[in-house]
């Protein structure tokens, strides 16, 4: 008896040290674009906010482009340091031209992107008039 419970014991503990023990490298976190707002012919205001179940922030922001789905390498991006909710003010845009945003934050070298937004900026005032003397 005194053998047998020997090895359940060293059973056991072989056991126990095989488990994996690495760390999760996946982090999650929620992130939601918010819907631009101001918009003007030249600007517009855009942000984000995000529920990060406890991770450590390295970064955040919006990225935006003329096109769907803007990346971070390729397209223009704002950066902020804040927490959970931010925006920012886009200038110098396209008049009457739409723009695609995501707001992201970055975990450690992850990004995690939110929903895309689009919005159309507006008419500058002598654009209405070249359109209007079309007509």
């Amino acid at each position: 008896m005194r053998n047998f419970s020997f090895l359940v014991l060293i059973g056991i503990l072989c056991c126990t040290s095989c488990l994996d023990k690495e760390e999760i490298t996946s982090f999650e976190a929620t992130v939601i674009t918010s819907e631009a707002t101001k918009i003007t012919a030249t600007s517009a205001t855009c942000g984000g906010v995000f529920i990060d179940n406890g991770n450590f922030i390295d970064g955040m922001g919006i990225c935006y482009a003329l096109h769907s789905n803007p990346e971070i390498d390729k397209d223009s991006v704002k950066n902020f340091s804040k927490n959970g909710e931010y925006t920012v003010k886009l200038d110098d845009l396209l008049s009457n031209t739409t723009y695609y945003v995501r707001a992201y934050i970055k975990i450690g070298e992850e990004f995690i992107f939110g929903n895309e937004i689009n919005f159309r900026t507006l008419r500058t005032g002598n654009e209405q008039c070249d359109s209007e003397r079309e007509e």
